[in-house]
């Protein structure tokens, strides 16, 4: 299981590859991003929303839902799965796979 965080669907702004801050690491493919929060982020890098609950506790009362209004649900579920292969796979088994069933080495290739 992927254990993604955060999934956003922007409108606009396009974006590929991948970045890491303080608390979340992240995928970029087009117009969607897939968060995933380290294993052990610092308290005092912690992420708070307006309840001051850091990341790492869980707020049952906030849910984070953004829609884009031109979005491609087929699209964006296609991407998550590139996202998760490309994140969870190591660069040897994507070589072996790019080998044997011609499957790309990264999400832009």
């Amino acid at each position: 299981m992927f254990r993604a965080n955060i999934v956003r669907v922007r409108a606009e702004k396009v974006r590929h590859g991948n970045s890491t801050g303080k608390t979340f690491d992240a995928f970029h493919e087009g117009l969607v991003s897939v968060y995933k929060q380290k294993s052990n982020p610092k308290d005092e890098d912690a992420l708070y929303f307006a309840r001051k609950i850091p990341v790492t506790k869980s707020n049952k009362g906030m849910q984070i839902l953004e829609v884009a209004t031109n979005l491609d649900v087929q699209d964006t579920l296609d991407i998550i799965d590139e996202i998760q292969y490309y994140a969870e796979t190591s660069f040897l088994g994507r070589l072996y796979n790019r080998i044997v069933y011609g499957t790309p080495m990264s999400i832009n290739s």
